[in-house]
Protein backbone atom coordinates (compact mmCIF):
# COMPACT_ATOMS: atom_id res chain seq x y z
CA UNK A 1 0.00 0.00 0.00
CA UNK A 2 1.32 3.39 -0.87
CA UNK A 3 1.75 6.10 1.71
CA UNK A 4 -1.44 7.90 2.61
CA UNK A 5 -2.11 10.78 0.55
CA UNK A 6 -0.53 13.87 1.95
CA UNK A 7 1.93 14.23 -0.91
CA UNK A 8 -0.37 16.59 -2.73
CA UNK A 9 -1.65 18.46 0.29
CA UNK A 10 1.17 20.88 0.34
CA UNK A 11 2.44 20.72 -3.19
CA UNK A 12 -0.09 23.08 -4.69
CA UNK A 13 -0.84 25.74 -2.18
CA UNK A 14 0.70 28.74 -3.99
CA UNK A 15 -0.09 30.10 -7.43
CA UNK A 16 -3.51 28.46 -7.47
CA UNK A 17 -5.55 31.48 -8.50
CA UNK A 18 -6.04 33.47 -11.66
CA UNK A 19 -6.41 37.02 -10.38
CA UNK A 20 -6.17 38.12 -6.75
CA UNK A 21 -9.13 39.92 -5.24
CA UNK A 22 -9.09 43.64 -4.61
CA UNK A 23 -6.31 44.73 -2.28
CA UNK A 24 -8.88 46.23 0.13
CA UNK A 25 -9.74 42.78 1.47
CA UNK A 26 -6.22 42.11 2.76
CA UNK A 27 -5.86 42.83 6.45
CA UNK A 28 -2.59 41.19 7.48
CA UNK A 29 -0.16 43.83 8.86
CA UNK A 30 2.99 42.82 6.98
CA UNK A 31 6.09 44.49 8.38
CA UNK A 32 8.86 45.01 5.84
CA UNK A 33 10.85 47.54 7.88
CA UNK A 34 13.51 44.99 8.98
CA UNK A 35 13.96 43.86 5.36
CA UNK A 36 14.51 47.44 4.17
CA UNK A 37 17.51 47.71 6.46
CA UNK A 38 19.28 45.22 4.18
CA UNK A 39 18.89 47.01 0.87
CA UNK A 40 21.21 44.78 -1.16
CA UNK A 41 19.50 41.55 -0.11
CA UNK A 42 16.01 43.01 -0.33
CA UNK A 43 16.55 44.41 -3.82
CA UNK A 44 17.89 41.11 -5.14
CA UNK A 45 15.11 39.13 -3.48
CA UNK A 46 12.32 41.27 -4.87
CA UNK A 47 13.85 41.18 -8.36
CA UNK A 48 13.98 37.38 -8.31
CA UNK A 49 10.50 37.05 -6.88
CA UNK A 50 9.00 39.49 -9.36
CA UNK A 51 10.60 37.60 -12.24
CA UNK A 52 8.90 34.47 -10.92
CA UNK A 53 5.52 36.13 -11.40
CA UNK A 54 6.26 36.60 -15.09
CA UNK A 55 7.36 33.02 -15.75
CA UNK A 56 8.04 29.96 -13.57
CA UNK A 57 11.05 30.53 -11.31
CA UNK A 58 14.07 28.30 -11.74
CA UNK A 59 15.42 26.13 -8.96
CA UNK A 60 18.49 28.38 -8.85
CA UNK A 61 16.31 31.46 -8.34
CA UNK A 62 14.25 29.80 -5.60
CA UNK A 63 17.39 28.60 -3.84
CA UNK A 64 18.83 32.11 -3.87
CA UNK A 65 15.58 33.59 -2.55
CA UNK A 66 15.71 31.26 0.43
CA UNK A 67 19.35 32.12 1.05
CA UNK A 68 18.61 35.84 1.04
CA UNK A 69 15.72 35.44 3.47
CA UNK A 70 17.86 33.34 5.78
CA UNK A 71 20.54 36.04 5.84
CA UNK A 72 18.10 38.78 6.81
CA UNK A 73 15.90 36.68 9.08
CA UNK A 74 18.84 35.40 11.10
CA UNK A 75 20.14 38.95 11.45
CA UNK A 76 16.68 40.06 12.59
CA UNK A 77 15.46 37.23 14.89
CA UNK A 78 12.42 39.19 16.07
CA UNK A 79 11.15 39.81 12.54
CA UNK A 80 8.08 37.57 12.52
CA UNK A 81 7.36 37.91 8.82
CA UNK A 82 10.85 36.70 8.01
CA UNK A 83 9.97 33.28 9.42
CA UNK A 84 6.90 32.59 7.31
CA UNK A 85 8.67 34.01 4.27
CA UNK A 86 11.42 31.45 4.86
CA UNK A 87 8.77 28.76 5.20
CA UNK A 88 7.18 29.81 1.91
CA UNK A 89 10.53 29.99 0.11
CA UNK A 90 11.56 26.55 1.40
CA UNK A 91 8.22 25.13 0.32
CA UNK A 92 8.61 26.56 -3.18
CA UNK A 93 12.20 25.36 -3.52
CA UNK A 94 11.46 21.86 -2.25
CA UNK A 95 8.54 21.53 -4.66
CA UNK A 96 10.75 22.52 -7.59
CA UNK A 97 13.01 19.50 -7.00
CA UNK A 98 11.05 16.79 -8.77
CA UNK A 99 13.88 14.34 -9.54
CA UNK A 100 13.65 11.28 -7.23
CA UNK A 101 17.40 11.47 -6.60
CA UNK A 102 16.86 14.83 -4.89
CA UNK A 103 14.34 13.54 -2.33
CA UNK A 104 16.74 13.67 0.65
CA UNK A 105 17.74 17.23 -0.14
CA UNK A 106 14.16 18.32 -0.73
CA UNK A 107 13.15 16.82 2.63
CA UNK A 108 15.93 18.77 4.32
CA UNK A 109 14.62 21.94 2.69
CA UNK A 110 11.09 21.26 3.93
CA UNK A 111 12.54 20.74 7.40
CA UNK A 112 14.04 24.23 7.12
CA UNK A 113 10.56 25.53 6.42
CA UNK A 114 9.17 23.59 9.36
CA UNK A 115 11.82 24.90 11.74
CA UNK A 116 11.36 28.49 10.62
CA UNK A 117 7.57 28.44 11.02
CA UNK A 118 7.71 26.57 14.33
CA UNK A 119 10.06 29.26 15.64
CA UNK A 120 7.61 31.86 14.40
CA UNK A 121 4.71 30.27 16.28
CA UNK A 122 6.74 30.20 19.50
CA UNK A 123 7.14 33.96 19.16
CA UNK A 124 3.71 34.70 17.65
CA UNK A 125 1.37 31.73 18.36
CA UNK A 126 -1.56 33.13 16.38
CA UNK A 127 0.28 34.10 13.20
CA UNK A 128 -1.82 32.65 10.35
CA UNK A 129 0.89 32.77 7.70
CA UNK A 130 3.24 30.73 9.84
CA UNK A 131 0.40 28.24 10.44
CA UNK A 132 -0.20 28.05 6.69
CA UNK A 133 3.39 27.21 5.83
CA UNK A 134 3.99 25.00 8.84
CA UNK A 135 1.09 22.87 7.60
CA UNK A 136 2.61 22.90 4.12
CA UNK A 137 6.03 21.84 5.40
CA UNK A 138 4.64 19.08 7.60
CA UNK A 139 2.54 17.76 4.77
CA UNK A 140 5.51 17.45 2.44
CA UNK A 141 7.72 15.86 5.09
CA UNK A 142 4.98 13.37 5.96
CA UNK A 143 4.54 12.42 2.32
CA UNK A 144 8.24 11.68 2.04
CA UNK A 145 8.48 9.77 5.33
CA UNK A 146 5.59 7.42 4.62
CA UNK A 147 2.24 6.20 5.85
CA UNK A 148 2.79 6.25 9.63
CA UNK A 149 4.15 9.78 9.63
CA UNK A 150 1.37 10.88 7.31
CA UNK A 151 -1.35 9.56 9.59
CA UNK A 152 0.28 10.90 12.72
CA UNK A 153 0.53 14.42 11.31
CA UNK A 154 -2.71 14.56 9.36
CA UNK A 155 -4.88 16.03 12.12
CA UNK A 156 -2.18 18.57 12.99
CA UNK A 157 -2.02 19.76 9.39
CA UNK A 158 -5.82 19.95 9.16
CA UNK A 159 -5.96 21.95 12.39
CA UNK A 160 -3.38 24.47 11.21
CA UNK A 161 -5.22 25.17 7.96
CA UNK A 162 -8.62 25.34 9.66
CA UNK A 163 -7.20 27.89 12.09
CA UNK A 164 -6.06 29.99 9.13
CA UNK A 165 -9.59 29.93 7.71
CA UNK A 166 -11.19 30.74 11.05
CA UNK A 167 -8.80 33.62 11.68
CA UNK A 168 -10.36 35.74 8.94
CA UNK A 169 -6.90 37.21 8.29
CA UNK A 170 -6.03 37.55 4.63
CA UNK A 171 -2.90 38.48 2.72
CA UNK A 172 -1.91 38.58 -0.94
CA UNK A 173 0.69 35.82 -1.23
CA UNK A 174 1.41 36.75 -4.83
CA UNK A 175 -0.46 38.66 -7.57
CA UNK A 176 -2.69 35.64 -8.11
CA UNK A 177 -3.19 34.00 -4.73
CA UNK A 178 -4.48 34.94 -1.29
CA UNK A 179 -3.88 33.33 2.08
CA UNK A 180 -7.56 32.50 2.57
CA UNK A 181 -7.96 31.12 -0.94
CA UNK A 182 -4.83 29.03 -0.55
CA UNK A 183 -5.93 27.62 2.82
CA UNK A 184 -9.23 26.50 1.32
CA UNK A 185 -7.45 24.98 -1.65
CA UNK A 186 -5.20 23.02 0.72
CA UNK A 187 -8.17 21.81 2.77
CA UNK A 188 -9.96 20.76 -0.40
CA UNK A 189 -7.01 18.52 -1.21
CA UNK A 190 -6.82 17.25 2.35
CA UNK A 191 -10.45 16.14 2.59
CA UNK A 192 -10.29 14.32 -0.74
CA UNK A 193 -6.96 12.55 -0.25
CA UNK A 194 -7.33 11.45 3.38
CA UNK A 195 -9.60 8.36 3.63
CA UNK A 196 -13.14 8.89 4.92
CA UNK A 197 -12.84 6.37 7.74
CA UNK A 198 -14.29 6.41 11.25
CA UNK A 199 -11.56 4.01 12.33
CA UNK A 200 -8.94 6.41 11.03
CA UNK A 201 -10.61 9.24 12.94
CA UNK A 202 -10.60 7.24 16.17
CA UNK A 203 -6.99 6.17 15.76
CA UNK A 204 -5.36 9.31 14.40
CA UNK A 205 -7.92 12.11 14.65
CA UNK A 206 -8.07 12.49 10.87
CA UNK A 207 -10.89 11.79 8.45
CA UNK A 208 -11.56 12.70 4.84
CA UNK A 209 -14.85 14.16 3.63
CA UNK A 210 -15.46 14.59 -0.09
CA UNK A 211 -18.36 16.99 0.45
CA UNK A 212 -16.07 19.27 2.45
CA UNK A 213 -13.47 18.92 -0.28
CA UNK A 214 -15.87 20.18 -2.95
CA UNK A 215 -17.08 23.01 -0.70
CA UNK A 216 -13.58 24.27 0.12
CA UNK A 217 -12.48 24.14 -3.52
CA UNK A 218 -15.55 26.13 -4.53
CA UNK A 219 -14.71 28.75 -1.93
CA UNK A 220 -11.11 28.89 -3.13
CA UNK A 221 -12.23 29.56 -6.71
CA UNK A 222 -14.72 32.16 -5.51
CA UNK A 223 -12.10 33.96 -3.43
CA UNK A 224 -9.20 33.95 -5.86
CA UNK A 225 -10.74 33.38 -9.28
CA UNK A 226 -10.36 30.30 -11.43
CA UNK A 227 -7.13 29.10 -13.01
CA UNK A 228 -5.82 25.83 -14.35
CA UNK A 229 -5.13 24.31 -10.93
CA UNK A 230 -7.95 25.42 -8.65
CA UNK A 231 -10.56 24.78 -11.33
CA UNK A 232 -9.01 21.42 -12.06
CA UNK A 233 -9.00 20.40 -8.40
CA UNK A 234 -12.60 21.49 -7.97
CA UNK A 235 -13.49 19.37 -10.98
CA UNK A 236 -11.52 16.40 -9.67
CA UNK A 237 -13.30 16.55 -6.30
CA UNK A 238 -16.70 16.81 -7.99
CA UNK A 239 -15.95 13.74 -10.13
CA UNK A 240 -14.73 11.90 -7.03
CA UNK A 241 -17.90 12.87 -5.13
CA UNK A 242 -19.94 11.38 -7.97
CA UNK A 243 -17.89 8.17 -7.74
CA UNK A 244 -16.64 8.75 -11.29
CA UNK A 245 -20.13 8.29 -12.73
CA UNK A 246 -19.91 10.64 -15.70
CA UNK A 247 -23.71 10.55 -16.10
CA UNK A 248 -24.09 12.12 -12.67
CA UNK A 249 -24.73 15.89 -12.76
CA UNK A 250 -21.95 16.55 -10.26
CA UNK A 251 -19.46 14.65 -12.39
CA UNK A 252 -20.63 16.60 -15.43
CA UNK A 253 -20.01 19.81 -13.51
CA UNK A 254 -16.56 18.48 -12.72
CA UNK A 255 -15.82 17.77 -16.37
CA UNK A 256 -16.94 21.29 -17.25
CA UNK A 257 -14.49 22.69 -14.72
CA UNK A 258 -11.72 20.58 -16.23
CA UNK A 259 -12.58 21.95 -19.66
CA UNK A 260 -12.54 25.51 -18.34
CA UNK A 261 -9.20 24.87 -16.63
CA UNK A 262 -7.67 23.79 -19.94
CA UNK A 263 -8.41 27.22 -21.39
CA UNK A 264 -6.37 29.01 -18.73
CA UNK A 265 -2.81 30.20 -19.38
CA UNK A 266 0.32 28.58 -17.98
CA UNK A 267 1.58 30.88 -15.23
CA UNK A 268 3.79 28.56 -13.19
CA UNK A 269 5.40 25.14 -13.11
CA UNK A 270 2.43 23.92 -11.12
CA UNK A 271 -0.12 25.17 -13.65
CA UNK A 272 1.86 23.42 -16.39
CA UNK A 273 1.54 20.14 -14.46
CA UNK A 274 -2.17 20.64 -13.85
CA UNK A 275 -2.84 21.35 -17.51
CA UNK A 276 -0.87 18.29 -18.58
CA UNK A 277 -2.82 16.04 -16.20
CA UNK A 278 -6.34 17.18 -17.05
CA UNK A 279 -6.56 14.83 -20.03
CA UNK A 280 -5.67 11.89 -17.76
CA UNK A 281 -8.72 12.51 -15.59
CA UNK A 282 -10.94 13.08 -18.60
CA UNK A 283 -9.85 9.76 -20.10
CA UNK A 284 -10.12 7.89 -16.81
CA UNK A 285 -12.45 9.58 -14.27
CA UNK A 286 -11.81 6.73 -11.81
CA UNK A 287 -8.44 8.39 -11.11
CA UNK A 288 -10.14 11.40 -9.53
CA UNK A 289 -10.26 10.38 -5.88
CA UNK A 290 -6.57 9.51 -5.70
CA UNK A 291 -5.19 12.18 -8.02
CA UNK A 292 -2.48 14.59 -7.01
CA UNK A 293 0.26 16.17 -9.05
CA UNK A 294 3.15 14.10 -7.75
CA UNK A 295 1.67 10.65 -8.29
CA UNK A 296 -1.58 8.71 -8.33
CA UNK A 297 -2.42 7.61 -4.79
CA UNK A 298 -4.23 4.47 -3.68
CA UNK A 299 -6.91 4.56 -1.02
CA UNK A 300 -6.32 2.48 2.08
CA UNK A 301 -9.04 -0.05 2.95
CA UNK A 302 -10.61 -0.34 6.41
CA UNK A 303 -8.70 -3.58 6.99
CA UNK A 304 -5.40 -1.94 6.08
CA UNK A 305 -6.13 0.95 8.44
CA UNK A 306 -6.94 -1.50 11.27
CA UNK A 307 -3.58 -3.18 10.74
CA UNK A 308 -1.85 0.17 11.16
CA UNK A 309 -3.21 0.42 14.70
CA UNK A 310 -1.66 -2.93 15.54
CA UNK A 311 1.69 -2.03 13.98
CA UNK A 312 2.20 1.49 15.28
Amino acid sequence: MREILLTGLASMILSVSAQGAAASKFNYPFNDAPFKKYATEATEFHALRSAGFEKPATEQSLRRQLELLEIVSKAEPEWIDGYWMRGEAAFQLGNSMTNPKDIKESRAIFVKGQEATETCLKKAPDNPLCKMFLGASLGKIASIDGIFSSLRRASVIEGLWLEVVKSGVDYQLNPASSLQGAARYALGLYYRLVPDSLILKMMFGARGDIKKSVAFHKESVEMDGGNSCNLMMLGVSEICAAKADVKDKLAQDGLKNLAEAKAKPVTSTLSKTCLADISKIEKDPSMACGYETSRQQEKATEEEIKKLNVQR
